[in-house]
Parts: C-alpha cells; structure tokens; sequence
C-alpha cells in the first residue's frame, strides 16, 4: 500500500511488523541487507519500500536517505547495523528529544540565542538606567530582536523538517508505530 500523506502524523508504517521483526532493529536490517555484506545502500532500502508498495518520489527518497545517514560515518551511500539501529533508536524518540538532539549540535542555534538575548539585553538596558536613550538606538534594537527572531525560526524550521524526515523514513518500516524490543 502507499505511503501515508504524513507517515510522522500517522498510526505507523507499513512493514517491518508485519514481516516478522518483532525483536529487534538488528532483524530488520539483516531482512533488507540482501546483499549481506553488513551495511544498507540505498537501493537496498529503495526496493524495499518498493517491494513494500511504499511509493514516495526520488526527492522524498533522497531527503530521507540524507536524514538517516547524517549521524553515520562519512559513507554517505551505505548504513552499518550499528548506525541503522542508531537511526531507528533516534527516530522513536520523544519529538521533543529528537528536536534538541538536531538543533544542539548547530552553531547557528547557539549564535540565535547569544544574538537574540543580547539584543533584548540590550534592548532593556535603558530601563535599568537612568538613561534614555535615542530613537535611533530604538531602531536597532528592533532590528536586532526582529533578526534574531527571524534567524532562530529558520534554524529551528530546518532542524524541524530533518526530524520529521528521520521519523517518516522509520514510520514507513513499521505496522503499527510500536518500537521492537531490542
């Protein structure tokens, strides 16, 4: 059957419950390695969705594809066990776990926060002094808040869309949304 519209928002994917992998990730993978040389390319996991009647575009494939392989060694044409179970481990996180765990390893998140709470420093400082300052100095700091907020959304947006790839990918590799034991 066809790949729900958004396998994330769904019950569950399609398959590696109902071929039989109910013990571990390590299963599944040794069922889609039919080559068993011990790492998954990608035209492994293609034909299997395929075979699967999961049917998503090449784009959807390929972003997928780069989701799950970003946290692997450099070979981006090929998963280990190890790294596949990583993956699949990640991807039945809380969202929330799966969020911070995209966005702390990004400098520009942390660029964001240091800009954006400066800037809101900054922008109450007058407050705490005597001081008032000019409608100039004003302007800027709208700038500053406004470019950071602005800043910190685009880099929270894109760790957004990786997570919600990570878990369509797993989604689709399973029947009812339940994580196998290990």
């Amino acid at each position: 059957r066809a790949a729900p519209a958004s396998a994330c928002e769904g019950s569950g994917g399609f398959g590696l419950r109902s071929l039989g992998f109910h013990d571990s990730w390590a299963d599944a993978f040794n069922r889609i390695d039919v080559n068993n040389d011990g790492r998954l390319q990608k035209a492994e996991v293609r034909r299997f969705l395929e075979d699967n009647h999961v049917h998503i575009s090449n784009k959807e494939f390929e972003a997928m594809w780069e989701t799950a392989t970003a946290e692997g060694d450099d070979d981006d044409d090929s998963l280990t066990k190890d790294e596949w179970v990583a993956f699949m481990d990640r991807s039945h996180q809380t969202y929330a776990m799966q969020l911070w765990r995209s966005m702390k390893a990004d400098p520009s998140i942390a660029g964001s926060v240091m800009y954006l709470g400066g800037s809101m420093l900054f922008a109450m400082m007058p407050y705490f002094k005597s001081i008032r300052p000019e409608v100039v100095t004003k302007c800027g700091q709208l700038l500053y808040i406004t470019g950071g907020t602005l800043f910190l959304s685009i880099c929270v947006g894109r760790h957004t869309d990786r997570v919600r790839q990570q878990k369509m990918l797993s989604d689709m590799l399973l029947v009812d949304g339940a994580k196998p034991q290990r």
